[in-house]
């Protein structure tokens, strides 16, 4: 990486929480990573499409009589086999299976690969298999061309600026808007009157939280349960009273081994069994747009010189 960015880097990966406290560790590898993708775009490129002509599976036999498989893959590839494995194994176990969900997800990828089709036992009612879904986060400055952001696959990873516009460009891609506010990068919100909120709020909660709402927890919120802040009938269904808690937050906050309440702009005040405070925010979705190296790339105006897999201008 060019050595003036090194410095941006390091200030940006090292400041603290949004609510002032010092960086988790998850926080601070998320921020890393982001972060590096976003400045080494155009070599992180590079190096990907030399990368995928080397992609490879191979597998060795362990001690203990079990094997592990190896797949080279490029990222949307694996992001959809491990989603449409973990969506069967989860309807496997909706259906009463006793396996473990990691024990499905191997059981359904070796089956697929082995015979073309789910075993019996992984498939009981003979219902289609759920599709693989891939969901990347591309502001649209990316999408135009006018940044070299990195964009995030959701509980994955981060991908270049130039792969992200060949993922969201590819055939059979379906667009979903989620509307932000530009100065804040937060998500619309949308609410209910009922106990319990309709899929079309869980989504929306989700998509204003991110990660768990707990201090230091960067687990994404897709696979977080949803808590009332204040409890029903007290609280109201709606996305000023609901956040997204991992299971093991959900459970900590239910044993009252702290206790969460709102705080100014949008936040979670989260106070422990010493008083100690902590505030979380809203999910900021365009915070890579603010990445050292994310600025407008050089001559984006010349089309003479825009990279072959750029979309073309609107």
């Amino acid at each position: 990486m060019p050595d003036e960015l090194l410095p941006a880097i390091e200030t940006a990966v090292l400041a603290p929480a949004p609510d002032g406290s010092v960086p988790s560790q998850r926080l601070f590898s998320t921020r890393l990573r982001r972060l590096v993708c976003s400045a080494d775009d155009r070599s992180g490129d590079e190096r990907r499409r030399s990368a995928e002509a080397s992609r490879t599976a191979h597998g060795r036999l362990t001690d203990d009589g079990l094997g592990t498989f190896t797949v080279t893959a490029p990222a949307e590839t694996v992001v959809a086999v491990l989603d449409r494995a973990d969506a069967m194994a989860r309807a496997a176990r909706a259906a009463g299976d006793p396996r473990t969900l990691d024990q499905l997800r191997s059981d359904s990828i070796c089956s697929l690969a082995l015979f073309g089709s789910l075993a019996a036992e992984l498939n009981p009612f003979g219902a289609p298999l759920p599709a693989a879904m891939v969901r990347i986060v591309v502001p649209f400055e990316v999408a135009a061309g006018l940044s070299h952001a990195a964009c995030e696959l959701p509980g994955h990873g981060w991908v270049t600026a130039a792969h992200a516009r060949r993922i969201m460009t590819a055939e059979g891609s379906v667009w979903q808007r989620l509307a932000v506010d530009v100065t804040t990068g937060r998500a619309l919100e949308l609410s209910s009157d009922r106990y319990r909120p309709s899929p079309e709020m869980v989504e929306h909660v989700r998509a204003v939280d991110g990660v768990c709402r707990a201090p230091g927890c960067q687990v994404p919120a897709d696979r977080c349960d949803l808590d009332h802040l204040v409890p029903w009938p007290l609280g109201p269904t709606d996305v000023t009273n609901a956040q997204s808690l991992s299971r093991g937050c959900h459970n900590s906050k239910t044993a009252g081994l702290w206790s969460a309440a709102r705080a100014p702009d949008d936040g979670i005040r989260w106070t422990t069994l010493t008083g100690r405070d902590y505030v979380t925010y809203p999910r900021n979705w365009r915070e890579a747009l603010d990445d050292p190296g994310a600025a407008p790339p050089p001559d984006a105006s010349r089309t003479d010189e825009r990279p072959h897999d750029d979309p073309p201008p609107f």
